[in-house]
């Protein structure tokens, strides 16, 4: 039974979990194999941030749609640090089922030769929606929660003055049974990302151990995230509609899985997905709606806006006097913002 749960590359353990007791501590000197990839101490973590980036664009490219601004060349601040001259074609050692492919959506699940882990691609498109709303929506845990709530938290938040915005965030993945429920701890910050169409945001993230912050949950499994990432990128311009976003995950999610749950759970995250990325697009334009009226309203000038306060009680009242039943509010043309 346990040669048949082996994980393989022809069926990667993206969800595992499917133990009969609570798994084994690792024991004195064991190093896990998903600990390999943390980031390593001494090392400047800014070079490690955009390293993390460089690699995740260049899988990235595999999966988006050939005329998309994702697949152009894309640039970000000190990439010569953090790349070292690397060549940033399209990585062939990545091989790419195309799940679903309509003309605003793309969803992809890629395979490394080097990781049996699979990595899950979502591109979306829409052009009515603005980047800093996207970014708005997804910037805080209580934005994050009004159209997305789940079961997660933020330990840390980001320190004064730091430009990459680091946080530190835990969050839970319940499963169905046989499986335990998987827990997550990563670290995410925020790099600018620069394309040919205007400045975007890239939030980038990856799993860290570190007991001071939060030990494993018992009955829990702990997942590891090998690099994560919601690239939100500009189609029409610097402050114009239009966006396409790409949410980029390799997650090992721990645990062994057999054939038929992989397939299972393959099939389950393209709908889950799909359904995440139109939420997240239907808040971003209320936010956007909110915000542009807030903001018309903000450039009003001051006389008007007085005058509006001191005939509050008469701005509704028919005008008898002019012998016509129209109100007043008909020939304001402030009040036509609404």
């Amino acid at each position: 039974l346990l040669q048949g749960l082996e994980r393989s590359v022809e069926a990667p353990a993206i969800m595992g979990g499917y133990l009969s007791s609570e798994p084994e501590a690792l024991g004195d000197g064991a190093v896990s194999e998903a600990q390999d990839e943390v980031p390593t101490p001494g090392t400047s973590a800014e070079v490690q941030h955009f390293d993390v980036l460089h690699q995740i664009l260049l899988a990235e490219r595999c999966c988006v749609p050939s005329w998309s601004v994702a697949a152009s060349a894309c640039s970000w601040q000190k990439e010569a640090a953090c790349a070292g001259g690397r060549d940033q074609k399209v990585d062939e050692s990545i091989s790419v089922k195309v799940m679903l492919d309509e003309p605003d959506v793309r969803y992809c699940i890629c395979f490394e030769e080097t990781s049996p882990v699979f990595i899950a691609c979502l591109w979306m498109r829409h052009e009515d929606a603005y980047v800093e709303d996207i970014v708005t929506s997804l910037g805080t845990y209580d934005e994050r929660q009004k159209w997305n709530p789940d079961d997660s938290s933020v330990l840390r938040g980001p320190t004064a003055g730091d430009p990459a915005q680091v946080e530190v965030h835990r969050f839970v993945i319940h499963c169905p049974r046989p499986f335990w429920d998987r827990e997550m701890l990563k670290e995410q910050w925020k790099l600018p990302l620069e394309t040919p169409a205007g400045t975007g945001i890239a939030l980038v993230s990856r799993s860290i151990e570190d007991e001071s912050i939060c030990s494993i949950t018992p009955g829990q499994v702990r997942g590891f995230i090998h690099k994560g990432a919601i690239l939100i990128r500009p189609t029409g311009g610097d402050g114009k509609p239009g966006v396409e976003f790409t949410n980029f995950s390799q997650v090992d999610m721990g645990g062994l899985m057999p054939p038929w749950a992989a397939a299972w759970v393959s099939s389950l995250v393209v709908s889950k997905g799909v359904e995440w990325g139109r939420t997240l697009v239907q808040h971003a334009l209320k936010v956007g709606a909110e915000r542009r009226c807030t903001s018309r309203l903000s450039d009003l000038p001051v006389e008007e806006m007085r005058g509006w306060a001191e005939n509050w009680d008469s701005t509704e009242h028919t005008n008898h006097d002019c012998g016509d039943s129209k109100s007043e509010t008909e020939n304001s043309g402030g009040w036509l913002l609404f």
